[in-house]
């Protein structure tokens, strides 16, 4: 599927700042179209915030959080308990705001550190995924066309 003119302009303005650092024009220069896409759609080169989960991968994430919970206040497990309670329930966990705002709690009320709620909450991916969302990856004609306005 062909880029929308939106998408180009995203594409070359990050191409053209590199605000990463990733070094993209030394690829550029050579007009390198399949290194330029390649390192835009490195899966390592980006934090996304995610919309979901896995549950697996969120009960995995959340284990020492729990044995922080299981030595908290029954108001504060009470608190939490739908958390749990979603977790058990669903095969993915979608990130809305309840969600977001129950990890951001936990870290609030000591009971997880910013680094296990980041592992809840984002995950590693590309720079095309971070400027025109998740699941999205660019072609080499993708890179050309919004660099040259054309398939060169």
């Amino acid at each position: 599927m062909a880029l929308t003119q939106s998408q180009q302009g995203q594409l070359q303005s990050e191409i053209d700042s590199d605000p990463a650092g990733i070094g993209y024009q030394t690829a550029l220069a050579t007009e390198n179209t399949p290194q330029l896409a390649a390192l835009l759609n490195d899966p390592t080169n980006a934090t996304i915030n995610r919309t979901s989960i896995q549950r697996d991968d969120f009960l995995l994430a959340i284990v020492p959080i729990v044995g922080n919970l299981s030595s908290a206040t029954d108001a504060m497990r009470m608190k939490y308990q739908p958390l749990l309670d979603i977790a058990s329930a669903a095969s993915h966990i979608d990130m809305d705001t309840t969600i977001i705002d129950m990890i951001d709690g936990l870290v609030t009320d000591g009971l997880a550190t910013h680094e296990q709620a980041s592992v809840i909450l984002t995950r590693q991916g590309s720079r095309v995924e971070l400027i025109m969302g998740e699941g999205m990856a660019v072609t080499e004609s993708d890179v050309a066309f919004a660099i040259w306005g054309s398939n060169r």
